[in-house]
């Protein structure tokens, strides 16, 4: 009850919890929650039915997603609340101010793109987008053209990044460097040509 209250106030005051806080909150509220995971602080999930929600390992969940693990859309008029489970697959991505209904599996290396409604299963290795969410490719086939867009596209060290110190003199750099407007910033692991 305690943490509920402090929460609501870090919450009220715009303090959001780290990563790290915030994975710890929500296995302590039965969620299970895979190694290697990232979740933005501001990821919503119903507390109450936390346990209804898994995730397999290395799962990315960018900002602003909400997981709902229940509808009660019919509580009113016919007196009964569905209650589902979210089970997200290993080494899957979901894009920002996503939105994932109950009773939905997402299989692994699934990419659900910023904005969708995941209102059914996705199966593995897909990008999906919409609402509702479809599938639209294989998630293969996006990694093959990001791979080639690489080799002709500005691209720039994990430093640019902001969460390893970018500035905003660094991304008017990258700005210059991109003709078009898009650049990449790669992992130190990545094999590219550019900066």
């Amino acid at each position: 009850m305690i943490r509920s209250v402090i929460r609501k106030i870090r919450k009220y005051l715009g303090i959001l919890p780290s990563m790290q806080d915030r994975i710890r909150e929500l296995r302590l509220l039965g969620m299970v929650i895979g190694e290697d995971c990232h979740l933005a602080s501001d990821v919503e999930v119903e507390e109450p039915w936390a346990s209804h929600i898994t995730f397999g390992n290395e799962v990315t969940v960018a900002r602003g997603v909400r997981f709902i693990s229940h509808d009660a859309s019919m509580w009113r008029s016919v007196g009964a609340t569905r209650v589902g489970v979210i089970e997200v697959g290993s080494r899957s991505f979901i894009g920002a101010f996503s939105i994932v209904m109950p009773n939905v599996r997402i299989g692994e290396g699934t990419i659900i793109a910023a904005g969708s409604v995941v209102t059914r299963d996705i199966p593995a290795g897909v990008v999906a987008v919409g609402n509702p969410a479809r599938v639209i490719k294989r998630t293969s086939a996006l990694q093959g053209k990001t791979k080639a867009k690489l080799t002709h596209t500005p691209c720039f060290g994990e430093e640019y990044r902001m969460k390893c110190g970018g500035t905003v003199a660094m991304r008017k750099s990258m700005l210059k460097a991109a003709p078009n407007g898009e650049s990449y910033i790669v992992r130190s692991d990545t094999n590219s040509s550019g900066k």
